[in-house]
């Protein structure tokens, strides 16, 4: 990631908490790609400049930084382990906002630093 320059964002999980979220970037001057299950709620980000991605796998690729803010454990749980783990690389990072327990937090993470990809 160069610092002379933002760094792309991926926001994955555009809901109550991630469409202000997002927007707030978007007038910071980032360029953010964005993934929601329910692709209808992306409607108010894209208008704002945000780019759609069809999968998780194409916005961890094109992105520098993924963000999560996502329902719930399992769904955090599930979105790591069956696709930033497989797509994601050493000079990604990975922020989530998701209100999870902070062990279980710690337990993904100690999973991703087991993964040559994500080790940094």
């Amino acid at each position: 990631m160069q610092m002379n320059k933002k760094p792309t964002l991926g926001f994955i999980g555009i809901g109550l908490m991630g469409r202000p979220m997002t927007l707030r970037l978007l007038n910071a001057g980032f360029n953010v790609n964005v993934w929601n299950r329910s692709p209808e709620k992306l409607m108010p980000v894209t208008n704002a400049g945000a780019k759609a991605c069809t999968s998780i796998a194409e916005l961890v690729n094109i992105s520098e930084v993924i963000i999560l803010c996502l329902a719930d454990t399992a769904t955090v749980e599930s979105v790591i382990r069956n696709d930033i783990l497989e797509n994601g690389s050493a000079d990604k990072l990975l922020i989530d906002l998701s209100s999870i327990h902070p062990e279980n937090t710690r337990q993904l993470a100690a999973i991703m630093q087991e993964r040559a990809a994500w080790a940094g």
